[in-house]
């Protein structure tokens, strides 16, 4: 009897150390069984041919409530975002919960193709949120292991960061899910995504970069992206390098003489700090500048004239490119 008992003893003992072994020991394993993950922010970036899926997680206990919740980086890889994410949620014991996830990532490595695909994915999990913003950031991996500085994770923070943006600086960035697909059905294809840096256990808006068919078009400075917006008429009130506006209106208008397209830019605007000539300047230059800079319409100018100028829009429409590359920008800044 006694040697049963030994026997029985050990064999418990062996079942014991084969549980543990096969729950907490593998590195390819984030949980255990009663751990359930709630996402709040995923990135995409390219991987050696291949699509890396990186999220920021909270990981509560689904028996405890009492348990304190702890936040994580779960990692995937696939040949697209879909396999990456199957690859990440594979090595959980329960389903990953993208219900409260707030921010999207993509970074500089994805080409026009994957960038579509990320944004696909994102569509077809119906789990995601459509009013997430979408987000650049040159260090997907290093941003979402820093340090939250305000929430609870950096997903969140980033969501903060970028509504105290647009409510100081007067940019409106249209970069949640819902918009950045409207802009994409639209004829130019064009949207802006804030982005961030990472600088020492710090992230900030370094800028921001546009898009245009799914395709990384420019990187512009914060200085540049309140330009920017007061250009495509996508500025609201607030203050940038020594500048402080009241409120903006751009009003625009196109023609064609001798065969060069004519654009002019009427922008009415209560400046209530900083030198309406210097800014008049600074505009002419970032209009012409980045037009004629980036092998793109990133300042959307055919969609508004396929809107408002149907006249010019078939004149220029079997050379649109061209046309948008070579026009002559104007810009008058007038008083509201």
């Amino acid at each position: 009897m006694k040697r049963m008992r030994i026997k029985k003893i050990l064999s418990l003992f062996l079942v014991l150390i084969l549980l543990f072994c096969l729950s907490g020991c593998s590195g390819n394993v984030y949980t255990q069984a009663d751990q359930q993950y709630i996402v709040s922010a995923i990135g995409f970036l390219n991987k050696s041919g291949r699509i890396r899926a990186v999220a920021e997680a909270v990981a509560v206990n689904a028996e405890s409530t009492e348990q304190s919740v702890e936040r994580v980086l779960l990692e995937g890889e696939g040949a697209t975002p879909a396999e990456s994410v199957l690859d990440l949620a594979a090595k959980l014991s329960k389903p990953l919960l993208f219900d409260h996830c707030g921010v999207i990532l993509t970074d500089a490595t994805l080409n026009r193709e994957e960038v579509e695909k990320v944004l696909s994915y994102c569509e077809e999990n119906k789990q995601i949120n459509l009013a997430a913003y979408i987000v650049h950031s040159d260090d997907i991996e290093k941003l979402l292991s820093l340090k939250p500085m305000a929430a609870l994770t950096v997903g969140y923070d980033i969501i903060g960061v970028i509504d105290r943006a647009q409510s100081l600086y007067g940019i409106k960035f249209f970069n949640r899910f819902y918009e950045v697909k409207a802009n994409v059905l639209k004829k130019s294809n064009t949207f802006l995504l804030p982005s961030f840096e990472a600088v020492g256990e710090e992230y900030t808006i370094s800028g921001s970069e546009v898009y245009s068919s799914f395709e990384r078009k420019a990187r512009l400075t914060n200085e540049q992206t309140a330009l920017y917006c007061l250009i495509t008429d996508t500025y609201s009130h607030g203050a940038f390098s020594e500048y402080k506006i009241a409120s903006a209106k751009c009003f625009f208008d196109s023609s064609i003489k001798d065969e060069k397209l004519y654009i002019d830019l009427r922008i009415k605007a209560q400046i209530e700090k900083g030198s309406r000539e210097k800014l008049l300047e600074e505009l002419e230059q970032t209009a012409n500048t980045l037009n004629l800079f980036f092998d793109s319409d990133i300042f959307a100018f055919s969609n508004r004239i396929y809107r408002k100028n149907q006249k010019v829009w078939k004149k220029i429409v079997s050379k649109e490119k061209e046309f948008i590359k070579n026009a002559h920008i104007s810009i008058a800044l007038e008083d509201i």
